[in-house]
């Protein structure tokens, strides 16, 4: 996991991103999607697994010093997750997963609420989508999701797909 000051995305204004990385930190396992939870400063980073239930996880990191050059990352739990976890969002006390694998199998949304005293995330909605979601993002209203469907080499064997990401209303996800 690398990082670099958001400044330097902001300076690109549309031109190509050249970065080095102000810290790196190696993970000791794959990392297929992460998100940052800036209501409670955590960096969440979640593993894909098609079939191990055991090696599907999101493993929870504070961000410790994130406004200087070395910003460290000490860990701090991990959750278990769906199999064929391709995107996560937390926003304070909700998280949203999103799972799929295959150009013909419907993907899953899953919404919960978080309780991070506890740790433990309760199911509030399971929701079916087209195939090839990946990533999700949660704003205050919308949840947007991004589809792989979108990409060539998958776009014309996909049997529903989504051209461009779509907008959910998280509302209707019971969160």
């Amino acid at each position: 996991v690398g990082c670099f000051k958001y400044s330097k995305l902001a300076s690109c204004k549309g031109s190509v991103l050249s970065v080095t990385y102000d810290r790196e930190v190696d993970l000791s396992y794959s990392a297929s999607t992460m998100c940052y939870d800036a209501v409670n400063n955590y960096l969440w980073i979640a593993q894909f697994s098609e079939t191990d239930s055991s090696a599907s996880f999101a493993r929870c990191y504070a961000v410790n010093n994130k406004t200087t050059s070395s910003p460290t990352l000490p860990y701090q739990f991990q959750i278990s997750t769906p199999l064929k976890t391709q995107g996560i969002s937390v926003r304070g006390n909700r998280m949203m997963i999103s799972s799929s694998y295959g150009r013909t199998n419907d993907s899953s949304l899953y919404s919960y609420t978080w309780d991070q005293s506890s740790k433990t995330k309760t199911l509030k909605s399971t929701k079916t989508l087209p195939p090839l979601s990946e990533g999700v993002v949660m704003g205050s209203t919308y949840a947007y999701i991004v589809y792989e469907s979108v990409a060539t080499e998958y776009y014309s064997t996909c049997s529903s797909p989504v051209r461009y990401f779509a907008a959910y209303n998280i509302s209707n996800f019971g969160i």
